[in-house]
């Protein structure tokens, strides 16, 4: 029983950081979407209002999105538009970055008037969802596989056992 403790353990351990990572990356791929999807529409709309009906449909969900327009000018959610992250993206490059408060998308993106940058907030919350339930699921699962096993292990032994009490 020892042994299949420790080999159960060794299944369920690396499982929950499985788990972690699984909701963390479904997490930061729908705020990838809900960021190229606005910027695909700052690309080729101009009107601040219908812009505006997009961001308050996108941030719906939970996540933070938000558009700093190339004079500085912020659409959505209010955010710093000197904040490193902001000006590393102003330059051009889209990336994933971790703050304090979750994980951030920022997608740039060519306008008319210049370089505008998309930046979505998956909070920590969002990136944890559903992960809470985990370790109250995995310690009977890693029960109920120790119990299976040694019920198997003790039929295996009977079966073993009784030939050699009948010699």
């Amino acid at each position: 029983a020892a042994t299949t403790s420790i080999v159960v353990v060794a299944f369920l351990v690396p499982l929950w950081l499985l788990i972690i990572q699984i909701a963390a990356a479904r997490a930061v791929s729908a705020g990838s979407d809900d960021a190229q999807n606005v910027a695909a529409l700052v690309g080729v709309v101009t009107d601040t209002s219908q812009l505006m009906a997009v961001l308050d449909r996108v941030n719906s969900g939970g996540r933070q999105t938000s558009v700093v327009l190339p004079g500085g000018g912020v659409l959505g959610l209010p955010l710093d538009p000197a904040a490193p992250s902001l000006v590393l993206a102003r330059s051009g490059r889209a990336f994933t970055a971790s703050t304090p408060t979750g994980r951030e998308i920022l997608v740039p993106v060519e306008t008319a008037a210049g370089r505008a940058v998309v930046r979505t907030l998956v909070p920590a919350t969002l990136l944890r969802r559903g992960v809470p339930a985990a370790p109250g699921l995995l310690p009977p699962l890693g029960l109920a596989l120790v119990v299976v096993t040694g019920v198997i292990a003790a039929s295996a032994a009977r079966s073993t056992v009784r030939p050699v009490g009948a010699l």
